[in-house]
C-alpha cells in the first residue's frame, strides 16, 4: 500500500490519520474499497463467461476485515464467483475478493460484492425458445 495513496484517500473522506513518524501509515478500514472493487471489476470484465456487459447495478458490499493495513503492505486478491441467481428477469451476481499478505499468507480482508445484470435472465430464457 502506497503512503500516498491512503493520504489522498483519507483527504477525499475526511478521515484523520494517526500519523506517526517513521512508522507505516495504517489505513481507515474502508480504504480496502480501493483495491477490492478493482478485482472483481478486473474479473467481471476478462470473464466472457461472465457477460460483463449490458447494464449493471451494484447491489451490496460488505467487508470481513482480518487487520487493518498499512502503508508498505503488499496484498495478493484472488476473486471469485460465490454465487449466480436468476430473480425474475435480473441475474445476481456474487463475487468475493479474498486478499492475503503477500509475505506471510495470512488474511488482511475478504470482500463480497453483489452485481445484479438488469434483464440478464429474460434475454437467456429468449435466447433458449
Amino acid at each position: 500500500m502506497s503512503r500516498v495513496k491512503i493520504e489522498e484517500y483519507a483527504a477525499a473522506t475526511g478521515y484523520r490519520l494517526n500519523d506517526v513518524p517513521g512508522a507505516a501509515l495504517v489505513a481507515p478500514n474502508m480504504f480496502a474499497a480501493c483495491f477490492t472493487v478493482m478485482y472483481g471489476a478486473r474479473l467481471l470484465r476478462e470473464d466472457a463467461e461472465l457477460g460483463g456487459s449490458g447494464p449493471v447495478v451494484h447491489a451490496g458490499q460488505d467487508y470481513d476485515f482480518h487487520r487493518r493495513v498499512a502503508s508498505g503492505d503488499v496484498v495478493d486478491c484472488s476473486p471469485y464467483v460465490v454465487d449466480i441467481v436468476d430473480r425474475g428477469r435480473h441475474t445476481y451476481l456474487t463475487l468475493a475478493i479474498e486478499c492475503v499478505d503477500a509475505a506471510s499468507g495470512a488474511p488482511v480482508v475478504t470482500s463480497r460484492q453483489t452485481i445484479v445484470y438488469l434483464n440478464a435472465a429474460a434475454v437467456v430464457e429468449e435466447d433458449a425458445k
